[in-house]
């Protein structure tokens, strides 16, 4: 099972998908594999690696409203090792639509979990700048949170925020993320 990394904090420009495209990139550049999923509606990581959001034939929306299996998402970037599940404004609808679905919040970590083996080492997800349903799904499937913050009150206060609301396990069905990776010394 690949380790799963959720890249979120609920106040935009913070740089959220810079650290996501730039980890990916740092770590395909030392022979990983990795997947980026983009659950951000707004698609500027999908954007960023050259895809257009609306005409891109499998989504993340459709992973987390149609089940669709997360292999048949997934892209091949210009980057080697480097693949992508691109994001579309569909996922404006599945914010509005996920809660009405039966254990929604883990929708992502089963098409995950049903597409074992998968052939990356690593997946991060850039999640889009709000606490709402797609960003707990994304902190159910992941293993470690990282919180981009720069220093600045509403940048910290937003961290403060996210940390009292999402402490490990705090998400239904994970108890396993963490805010810091007990393998690294800190």
């Amino acid at each position: 099972m690949p380790y799963i990394i959720a890249i979120s904090n609920e106040k935009g420009g913070v740089a959220k998908t810079t650290s996501t495209l730039s980890l990916g990139a740092a770590l395909a550049e030392i022979a990983q594999k990795v997947l980026l999923i983009d659950l951000d509606p707004q698609a500027n990581l999908t954007l960023a690696l050259g895809f257009e959001p609306g005409k891109t034939e499998h989504t993340s929306s459709d992973i987390l409203l149609d089940a669709t299996p997360l292999l048949e998402s997934c892209r091949a970037t210009t980057i080697a090792g480097l693949d992508l599940v691109p994001a579309n404004t569909g996922l404006e609808q599945a914010e509005q639509v996920l809660p009405i679905y039966l254990n929604y919040t883990s929708r992502l970590r089963n098409a995950i979990e049903s597409a074992h083996p998968l052939p990356y080492q690593i997946i991060l997800i850039d999640c889009p700048p709000s606490l709402g349903a797609i960003t707990v799904n994304a902190l159910t499937a992941a293993d470690l949170l990282v919180i981009p913050t720069q220093a600045e009150y509403f940048s910290a206060y937003a961290l403060r925020d996210m940390m009292s609301h999402r402490s490990p396990g705090s998400c239904r069905g994970q108890p396993k993320i963490s805010l810091s990776d007990p393998d690294y010394p800190t």
